[in-house]
Order: C-alpha cells, then structure tokens, then sequence
C-alpha cells in the first residue's frame, strides 16, 4: 500500500467486513503501507529486505457475492440443517443488495487522486480497481 491508496483499501475492507457481519474483522483489520513493512522488518533485525513480488489485485466487489452473505448462510444451516430454494433466492438477493451498496460505499470515498492511484473505471454494471501488493524478503544476521 502507498499513501495514495491504503486509507481508501483498508476503509474498502472494513466496509466489505461490516456488510459480510465480521464485526471483529472490520474493527481490528489494519493495512500497512510499504514504508510500514519495510520499517517493520527493520525493527525486527531483518537487512537487505526488498520486495520480490508484486500482484496487481483487483478487489471486485461483484466477487464477493457469496463471502456478503456467508454469515447468514451460516446460521440457517445451523437453524435448518440445509439452505432451500427460497432460502437461497433470498440470500442470493441480498447479496446483490449488499455488492452494489458496497459499489456505492466505495465510489463515495474516492477522489480524484485516488481514482488516478488505483486505475479506477466504471461501467454501467461493475467497477474496477488496482491495488499493489507484494511480497517482501528480508535477511537476518
């Protein structure tokens, strides 16, 4: 993450969170920044740390369907013992309900510096977005 991005992530995230009902999640979850990752290793004793790797991620909302709802399949199958039709026709509703007003969340919270940052694009049906994350080596004496 980079200063241009991770508040706009990290409060992406915890909206994701808050949605799916994983309140611990969207209250404790924390995204560091690269600096904060570099400066980590370096507290913990680790040198000639780098970043070997980089994923382009790109965090849909629309690939959240099921994660949106997983709570509430959750306690039916617990109550019922099984998901039926209307059951699910219910939960695959909500679920479209919950992408969109995610969709919304996030629209609202960018700028137009962190549209640029993120590689932002809309169409009439999705959005789409880019966020860097990597993978980092360190070495320890």
């Amino acid at each position: 993450m980079t200063d241009d991005n991770q508040d706009f992530f990290q409060k992406t995230i915890r909206k994701k969170d808050e949605l799916s009902g994983f309140q611990s999640m969207k209250e404790n979850r924390y995204f560091p920044k690269h600096i904060e990752t570099i400066q980590n290793f370096k507290m913990a004793g680790f040198e000639k740390i780098k970043d070997i790797y980089t994923k382009y991620y790109h965090p849909d909302p629309k690939l959240r369907f099921h994660e949106l709802v997983s709570k509430e399949r959750a306690e039916l199958i617990k109550e019922k013992g099984n998901i039926s039709k209307e059951d699910q026709e219910r939960l695959d509703e909500l679920s479209i309900h919950r992408i969109q007003e995610l969709s919304n969340y996030i629209k609202s919270i960018l700028t137009e510096k962190i549209k640029e940052a993120v590689q932002f694009k809309e169409t009439e049906s999705d959005i789409d977005f880019v966020i860097e994350k990597k993978i980092y080596v360190g070495y320890k004496p």
